[in-house]
């Protein structure tokens, strides 16, 4: 008798439409200054195609409370601009 065992994986679905111009949103996303700023306080880095690295670096205040220096290490599902007149500036992206 041969067992089967169902194996599941669990993936996180962010998607974050934010009213701005198509520019502005992609400055905020590829620029580290903005991620720095406007995010957790850390610095992030994207290569927003399919297979690309995500890395969110931990801030100074985290590391002094022993976060490491890498606090988020991930890979891009997906990267769609989904622009359009009634969802302007609309960039769902993916990350694992």
């Amino acid at each position: 008798m041969t067992t089967m065992a169902a194996t599941s994986v669990t993936t996180q679905v962010y998607r974050v439409y934010i009213k701005a111009t198509p520019q502005a949103i992609w400055d905020a996303i590829t620029k580290p200054e903005w991620t720095e700023r406007f995010g957790y306080g850390g610095r992030g880095e994207y290569d927003l195609r399919p297979g690309g690295a995500y890395r969110g670096f931990s801030s100074e205040a985290m590391r002094a409370m022993g976060a490491p220096d890498v606090a988020v290490d991930g890979e891009i599902i997906e990267a769609v601009h989904r622009g359009s007149s009634s969802r302007p500036g609309a960039w769902p992206w993916t990350r694992r």
